[in-house]
């Protein structure tokens, strides 16, 4: 229920608060009053778009701010599924800055115009006379009907699975297209693994290749290095060995004589052993050859290493076992998406099976309510002086799946005795066709909560009688809902329980709209008015008395 609406700085209106109350309201104004204003300023919270000529002063922001109590509408699951502060008053909020940059906020946090009119589509349906047109429309139609079903939550769960089913086509469609589309590459992945797998990484680079080339490429260079080193080493009398043990034997000498030379001796036994042990590692290094077969395989392999390193853009060859990793992940990928498009394909028979089971009875919950929906229908339209109207609900099955089930539904209808059924776009006048839409949104809100309603000039074509018995039917729909309408017919405005009057003011050369809720004897000077004309009669004022009463 919409209780306050808060507008600043738009078209005709410098600032402006209304406070809204449950039942049925009425709006009243002469035309070019503001009353088209106000209504396209609550459009804007309710994710409409802007335009920057509306905006009154230029360099000012334009702000619309509306506060909904929604305790009663289950639209929790809405705020956690947006991430948004659930309030009991909720807060609707447009901003429009002068450059023309355009924000809008549920309870303070920032949210799409999308989202913004998603939840507005649940809080306030604002309907005039040209909207007639929804009646022509499947998903209207069929929502007429459905309200009316002793188990609607039915319909909830067949338009959620429905909803999984076709995002699971979809996906399914994706994944067909991905395979065959991966087929090719599949078949390239698939050579360049063998080419990979042929060269055995694993076992070649676990000999250090590199190492081992290099060492047989210049077998003949550490040959003939080793054997000087050898020749310095242990040749008589000259070699290092021979040398360093003489050395030795005179530092132990000089130990024995005096103390200060036993640490030049150890330090010189020390080197001896070292030594001693190179030369002896040096000589099992003599068994060095020229392998020419052995080489000649190893350079084959370094030269095929390198080119798969530039082949696949890798800094070393360690690189291309991560690289064969990779692409042997990527085929097993490929591999599997058969596998996914069959257990989707399962999953979607699945469905299609359950939504067949569900479709099926919806179909025939409506079928069952269809008559008494008629039959109501026509007694409601007999109240607005459409004795002879006549509603129908004309059903066919399709041939596969939709979002509204297995049903495609036409609403037919005739004004008077001895016509044909057709559809109201073929026939209907607009007093017509606004009598039929009060007539349905009374059968929807009998087993369906509705959001509040707006009807913008809905008794435009009628007058009178019928005018008055659209009112008593609108104040009967105000028992069980929020609903404002927006009337030129006295007969209507006194049927509200609370009456506000849109009026224009010029001060300093500037024309400003405004709003009021009227008082009893405010209201009684406005209905007569709406009666006579701007020159008040007598006459005027006693029937607008007799009519509020």
């Amino acid at each position: 229920m919409l209780t306050e609406l808060n507008i600043q700085n738009y078209a005709l209106i410098d600032h402006l608060k209304i406070d809204f109350s449950s039942g049925f309201s009425v709006i009243t104004g002469e035309t070019g009053s503001g009353k088209s204003i106000l209504l396209g300023a609550l459009s804007l919270i309710l994710g409409e778009r802007a335009d920057l000529k509306s905006i009154r002063t230029p360099s000012k922001k334009c702000i619309i701010e509306g506060i909904f109590i929604i305790n009663e509408l289950n639209l929790q699951p809405w705020f956690n599924k947006n991430d948004i502060d659930y309030e009991r008053n909720t807060i609707l909020r447009r901003e429009i800055t002068p450059q023309g940059k355009s924000r809008a906020f549920v309870n303070d946090t920032p949210v799409s115009l999308t989202k913004l009119k998603e939840l507005s589509e649940n809080l306030i349906d604002i309907h005039s006379q040209h909207e007639t047109r929804l009646l022509n429309e499947q998903s209207f139609v069929l929502e007429i009907i459905d309200s009316q079903l002793p188990n609607y939550n039915l319909i909830l769960e067949y338009t959620a699975s429905y909803k999984t089913y076709k995002s699971n086509l979809s996906e399914l469609k994706k994944l067909k297209e991905q395979e065959q589309k991966s087929q090719n590459e599949k078949d390239y992945l698939t050579f360049l693994f063998d080419e990979l797998q042929e060269v055995n990484l694993e076992k070649v680079l676990s000999s250090d290749i590199e190492a081992e080339y290099n060492r047989l490429s210049n077998a003949e260079e550490i040959t003939q290095l080793l054997s000087e080193t050898d020749h310095l080493f242990n040749t008589e009398n000259t070699g290092s060995l021979s040398t360093l043990k003489k050395i030795n034997n005179l530092l132990e000498r000089l130990s024995t004589i005096s103390p200060e030379f036993e640490s030049l001796s150890s330090r010189a036994n020390s080197s001896l052993i070292e030594l001693d042990d190179i030369a002896n590692d040096l000589a099992n290094q003599n068994n060095v050859s020229l392998d020419v077969q052995k080489l000649s395989i190893l350079e084959e392999q370094i030269s095929t290493l390198n080119r798969l390193v530039q082949k696949h853009n890798v800094e070393n060859f360690e690189a291309l076992i991560v690289k064969k990793n990779e692409i042997n992940q990527k085929i097993q990928d490929i591999g599997s998406i058969s596998t996914q498009i069959k257990q989707l394909g399962n999953k979607i028979d699945k469905l299609e099976k359950s939504l067949l089971t569900k479709a099926d009875i919806i179909s025939k919950e409506r079928k069952k309510i269809i008559p008494q929906l008629e039959k109501d229908g026509h007694q409601l339209l007999s109240k607005m002086s459409m004795p002879n109207a006549y509603f129908k609900f004309e059903m066919a099955q399709l041939e596969k799946l939709s979002i509204f089930g297995i049903d495609q539904v036409n609403l037919l209808a005739k004004t008077n005795l001895g016509s044909e059924y057709k559809p109201l776009k073929k026939f209907a006048s607009g007093g017509e066709s606004s009598r039929i839409m009060l007539a349905i949104k009374s059968l929807q809100s009998q087993n369906k909560s509705l959001p509040s309603i707006i009807f913008d000039e809905i008794d435009t074509g009628v007058s009178g009688e019928v005018a008055e018995n659209m009112g008593d039917i609108m104040r009967e729909l105000g028992l069980k809902m929020q609903v404002i309408s927006i009337t030129h017919l006295p007969q209507i405005a006194c049927k509200g329980q609370h009456h506000y009057k849109v009026y224009k003011e010029e001060k300093n050369h500037t024309t400003t709209s405004s709003i009021k809720q009227l008082s009893e004897k405010e209201r009684i000077q406005e209905i007569a008015n709406m009666l006579s004309g701007s020159t008040i009669s007598e006459a005027a004022i006693k029937n607008a008395k007799e009519l509020l009463k």
